[in-house]
């Protein structure tokens, strides 16, 4: 009894012991340590002094439901410190029973995991820059292919001056490969940037067609590479950054699989999947059997047995030095986990290897099952909108375009110029078109110093680069856009619209 005492007393995790009606009666020195708790703190006193509200409160009934039938209940949440600072733990609850098999107590323990989701962090970093040294040359390639053919339809539009079907043909060319040039760079950004895991729901049919845009220009030419996607549309809820690397990791790793057979073949699949009792007594995992099955597909040299069961291990790679750090399908393995999926893997060796994810599928939102029309242009009754841009070029194509929309444009190319400007006409103006980044003074401190003289006037702000877009007062969301370069004239004119009512 003291050996297990002293075992509980030092252990490096935090214990806590409470009665029936979870009156906490025990706590080891870890569990101070992790806190800031002291025994005089909270003996007598409920855990939900830990509670940060981070969870859906059906977590804890949830998981006093579990413990309450006798049952121990494991997983993760965040808790809060006593200086109320907020930690991720991995927590194990457990129902202590007494001779007759009744429970008396509650134990729980607690580990710390903000080294371990640190660790984690530096880690998935780390793939998406060895992915984007992958990226590099494929996305030139098709970059410089979109500029080449946006010359060649303005030249051609050029000599076709008199023939105006013609040109609206050449123009409307340009506008999709514009369009598509945007979404590359736009799909570039998003996946490269070091934000905190969003878990949002959203259609995995369109993100599928998005992502594997981006993950076939890694897909050299010779590789014949091909899609099939279903038709029933899929939602899920998860982070589109992270399943993008898990999409860039598994088409990296089927490259390489190919790169010695003759006729490579590269398939990329998504399709309903209804797990049955086998597979979910396997997978316990699953909260759902309905799922959506991603599979990357190649007919490659295939995994031996030997390495089956490590492929997932940290480190493992069967690449040559420099060519891959061995922890693609680890961090695979853990992006599906943390989305509460299955990954599984198939292979035979000589013949190819099939990767698939299991991810449980949600009810599609309400605002989702809006379709999206293609809209006209809403037009300007004749009002004032001071416009803000140090790009000489875009300052006048943009003037020219709210001009065409029916509005007066006053226009200056820098914060500074424009709060003058807007001083001695502020009584006509009835919105500021603004970019963000500009010498002197940039847009936000331009609205700031304009809110100060009138707290009702409508802001657009334009940046190249959305790692701004937080910046936006919480108290102007309604009155205030955040656009990203290039935008949309048809819908930048409705958001000025909406603006303006």
């Amino acid at each position: 009894m003291k050996k297990l005492s002293q075992a509980i007393q030092y252990n490096g995790e935090a214990v806590m012991i409470t009665d029936i009606r979870g009156s906490i009666e025990y706590i080891n020195p870890a569990f101070t340590k992790i806190t800031g708790y002291t025994s005089d703190d909270v003996l007598g006193k409920n855990p939900r002094i830990l509670k940060s509200d981070a969870q859906d409160p059906l977590f804890y009934k949830e998981l006093w439901a579990t413990v309450s039938c006798g049952q121990i209940w494991h997983g993760t949440l965040i808790d809060k410190k006593k200086d109320g600072s907020y930690f991720p733990a991995l927590m194990t609850v457990s129902p202590i029973k007494n001779q007759e098999g009744v429970v008396t107590h509650y134990v729980s323990t607690q580990k710390d995991m903000t080294d371990h989701e640190t660790l984690e962090q530096q880690l998935r970093q780390s793939q998406k820059i060895e992915s984007i040294g992958t990226l590099v040359g494929g996305i030139a390639h098709d970059f410089n292919n979109m500029l080449a053919a946006i010359q060649g339809n303005i030249y051609l539009a050029q000599t076709e001056t008199e023939d105006s079907d013609a040109i609206n043909k050449r123009l409307a060319i340009i506008d999709s490969i514009s369009d598509r040039a945007a979404n590359m760079v736009k799909q570039l950004l998003t996946f490269a940037r070091k934000d905190p895991v969003k878990m949002e729901r959203f259609s995995l049919n369109s993100f599928m067609e998005q992502g594997y845009q981006l993950a076939q220009t890694m897909i050299p030419e010779d590789i014949e590479h091909i899609t099939d996607y279903c038709s029933e549309e899929l939602f899920v809820e998860g982070d589109s950054t992270q399943l993008q690397q898990v999409l860039m990791n598994l088409a990296n790793n089927a490259c390489h699989a190919v790169s010695d057979v003759k006729n490579p073949q590269v398939t990329c699949s998504i399709r309903p999947f209804t797990a049955n009792e086998s597979f979910m007594n396997k997978y316990p995992i699953l909260h759902s059997n309905q799922c959506a099955q991603i599979t990357v597909r190649d007919n490659g040299c295939g995994i031996s047995k030997e390495n089956m069961d490590k492929i997932i291990e940290p480190f493992f790679t069967t690449k040559d030095v420099g060519e891959g750090t061995g922890l693609g399908l680890s961090m695979v393995y853990g992006s599906v986990q943390s989305h509460g999926g299955v990954f599984e893997v198939e292979s035979d060796v000589g013949k190819g290897t099939a990767c698939h994810v299991y991810l449980p599928l949600v009810e599609k939102l309400n605002d989702q099952l809006v379709t999206h029309k293609t809209r006209t242009s809403a037009l300007g009754n004749g009002e004032t909108i001071l416009l803000v841009d140090d790009k000489k070029e875009l300052l006048k194509i943009t003037s020219e375009v709210l001009k065409k929309l029916n509005y007066i444009v006053l226009t200056a190319s820098d914060g500074e110029e424009a709060l003058k400007l807007y001083h001695s006409k502020r009584s006509v103006i009835s919105l500021v078109f603004t970019d963000v980044v500009m010498p002197k003074m940039g847009g936000f401190e331009l609205m700031a110093n304009i809110w100060k003289a009138n707290a009702d006037v409508p802001a657009i702000f334009a940046t190249g680069y959305d790692k701004r877009a937080n910046e936006l007062p919480s108290d102007k969301e309604h009155q205030s856009r955040i656009i990203t370069k290039p935008y949309s004239a048809v819908e930048t004119s409705h958001i000025i619209r909406t603006l303006l009512s």
